[in-house]
Parts: C-alpha cells; sequence; structure tokens
C-alpha cells in the first residue's frame, strides 16, 4: 500500500512540474508577443506622428506664408533623443549639402522619418508622450514647434509721432490645462525709437496673461521700422516653443 501510494505521489510531482513548464512556456510566448505588440505599437506612433507633421508642412506651405496647422502627435517611450536622432530639418553637425526637408524620429531598434517638399526649421519634444505641434508656413520654410501658447494677435502696428510714446497690451494664453513660463526677448535696433517690454518673464495662464510693450520716439525719429517680439515658452520637461510676433512701428515726421 505504501509503494502505491509512493508512485502516486511520484506521479503527481511529475504532473505539476510538466504543468509548471507548460505555464513558463505559455508566459514566455506570451511576454514575446506582448513586446513584440508594443514595439510595433511604437513603430505605428513615430511613423503616423513624422507622415501627420510632413503632411500637415505641405499643406501650409501650399496655402501660402502665415497659414497654420495644428496637428497631435506622439512621442513614444522608447524614443532615442538629441538633435541628431531625433529632429525636425537635418541632424545636428551635418553638412549644408544635407536637405533640411526631414522629420526623424529615433527609437531603440530603428529610425523613423519622412520627408517634406519644404526646408523645415523646428524642435520636437524631448520626452516620450502626446503633444500638439504647431505648423506654421514662413517666408520660404515652414516653422514646426510644440503648441504650448497663443497670442491674441498675429501682428502688431504702431503708428505714432515723433517724441510720443504710445502702449500696447498683448495677452498670452496657455494653450494646454496649465500654466506655462514664457521668455521674452526682442530685435530690436533702431536709434531714436525705444521700446521695453513688461514683464520680461511670465507664466501664460489659460485666461490670458497681459504683456505690456511701451513705445517712445525721440524728437527727431522718423520712418517704418520693422523687428520681431519672440516669445519662448517652456514646458515641464524641457519642451519648447517659439512664437514670433511680427511688429511693425511708423513714425510720422512734421
Amino acid at each position: 500500500m505504501a509503494i502505491v501510494r509512493g508512485q502516486a505521489s511520484a506521479e503527481l510531482i511529475s504532473i505539476m512540474g510538466i504543468s509548471l513548464l507548460v505555464v513558463l512556456i505559455f508566459s514566455l510566448l506570451a511576454a514575446q508577443a506582448f513586446t513584440g505588440i508594443g514595439l510595433q505599437q511604437n513603430y505605428n506612433e513615430a511613423y503616423e506622428s513624422v507622415q501627420a507633421l510632413a503632411s500637415a508642412a505641405d499643406a501650409v506651405h501650399a496655402q501660402g506664408e502665415g497659414a497654420t496647422k495644428i496637428v497631435t502627435i506622439k512621442i513614444p517611450p522608447n524614443a532615442v533623443f538629441g538633435s541628431s536622432q531625433t529632429y525636425i530639418g537635418r541632424p545636428s553637425g551635418s553638412p549644408d549639402s544635407v536637405s533640411s526637408k526631414e522629420i526623424a524620429i529615433r527609437l531603440d531598434n530603428n529610425s523613423v522619418f519622412s520627408t517634406s517638399s519644404v526646408r523645415l526649421s523646428g524642435l520636437l519634444p524631448s520626452a516620450p508622450g502626446q503633444y500638439r505641434m504647431k505648423v506654421t508656413a514662413r517666408a520660404g520654410y515652414v516653422s514646426i514647434y510644440p503648441h504650448l501658447i497663443e497670442l491674441d494677435r498675429n501682428s502688431l502696428s504702431i503708428i505714432m509721432a515723433q517724441g510720443e510714446s504710445r502702449t500696447a497690451i498683448i495677452k498670452v494664453y496657455s494653450a494646454g490645462s496649465s500654466p506655462v513660463p514664457v521668455n521674452t526677448n526682442s530685435s530690436w535696433s533702431f536709434p531714436g525709437i525705444n521700446v521695453s517690454v513688461s514683464p520680461f518673464l511670465l507664466n501664460a495662464s489659460v485666461s490670458g496673461s497681459p504683456l505690456t510693450l511701451v513705445f517712445n520716439s525721440s524728437p527727431d525719429a522718423s520712418g517704418f521700422h520693422n523687428f520681431q517680439l519672440l516669445l519662448n515658452a517652456t514646458a515641464s520637461g524641457g519642451t519648447e516653443e517659439v512664437v514670433s510676433l511680427p511688429i511693425s512701428v511708423n513714425v510720422l515726421s512734421g
């Protein structure tokens, strides 16, 4: 009787061992399949993103300078970041002969890219996730940046007399659900006309944050002048957007 019980125990242990082995094999196969599905999904997200951006760039370029389109993209979790790996235009360090019409996302196992018909300039996000990208037609090229902020106007025109002061207020809005820090910088360098911007650093809110520009002309200033006000927005994770506001100042003499 003891021998029979011993044989039964041995058979039970053997069956359990085989069952555990089968479970282990199926677990490994399932893990490999899951990994394969994940890698394919990452590739699909990267491919769809670069294709959508290139297509949007061609579309706004065809519409003309100033045309804009917002595109939602996904940067996969296995993306490799760096200006020579994941970029818009061309990889950093490449010679001038290299086309600046590419959009590329480098993944762990390969690179995914698409080519536009127009010269490109811009930045892709520096962390995985879903982003809204602003694609804008410029003079001779298309700019592509993460869409972080919006302005209440596309340009600003000031007409003033000699020795006069004028003030303009621009509203800066967060394009997302939380405030975004914004740095301001102007390229103003014309004699006889002074422009002050306040504040230099603001937190753009969803409801809009005011940016005040004060223009002062000297008694002998005159003429028509153009410059750009640059607003550099930075989100968490280091993602940036640079917005350029064209400003013209016409000082009437006499």
